[in-house]
């Protein structure tokens, strides 16, 4: 709690990184999943980026984007979205030329975050399991999102203002499984599905691991 209001009220912590960086811009992509035994959601993802605001707002710095996240929203049932809700708010509210960006899904070439999981499930041989398997998925390439942030530098973008960073529609996560399994170069594979409390059962477990 003391390392956590420290964080908030005491923006001269990031002055050194931001002396040695000189920026003209900030580009915020800080995150953590979920809370562990010695790190907390909240202390990554609003009180450490409420110290950054206004350490930013002293320098006198141009820009500050944030990388956020579709359904980020201060009154969201998990740490990781209320957090980043929060965050969100409390950057449009400084005196910042600030932009949220919101993507989904985020794919890439390489597998981190959710889409390990995803890519991990759907390269098993002979069957492919499948967890909540008809919620709706949205994605965004990588690399598109890494184009909005550069075209948001150039300023051909107008800021101040929320982007959610999102394909037009939706896919299930069954859809998306095969989706993954086509493109790594396995032939299609006899779906299970996965009940709902067996996923939840294993992650308890594996966090507590």
């Amino acid at each position: 709690r003391r390392y956590r209001a420290e964080l908030d009220q005491h923006p001269e912590a990031w002055q050194p990184i931001l002396s040695d960086a000189a920026p003209d811009a900030i580009v915020n992509a800080a995150g953590l999943l979920q809370d562990g035994v010695r790190d907390r959601v909240a202390d990554v993802q609003l009180h450490a980026m409420r110290a950054l605001y206004r350490a930013a707002e002293a320098r006198g710095i141009a820009q500050f984007i944030q990388i956020s996240a579709t359904r980020a929203n201060p009154r969201a049932t998990t740490p990781f979205m209320r957090s980043k809700g929060e965050a969100d708010a409390a950057l449009a509210q400084s005196a910042l030329e600030w932009t949220v960006l919101r993507p989904g899904l985020v794919l890439s070439p390489r597998a981190y975050g959710g889409t390990a999981a995803v890519r991990a499930l759907a390269a098993l041989p002979c069957m492919m399991p499948v967890a909540f398997g008809e919620s709706p998925v949205q994605t965004v390439a990588a690399d598109d999102v890494a184009e909005a942030v550069v075209l948001l530098l150039e300023r051909k973008v107008p800021g101040q203002q929320i982007y959610d960073l999102v394909e037009d529609e939706p896919h299930t996560m069954r859809e998306l499984q095969a989706a993954f399994r086509s493109w790594i170069g396995l032939s299609p594979a006899p779906t299970i599905d996965v009940p709902a409390w067996l996923v939840r059962g294993v992650s308890v477990g594996a966090d507590g691991l």
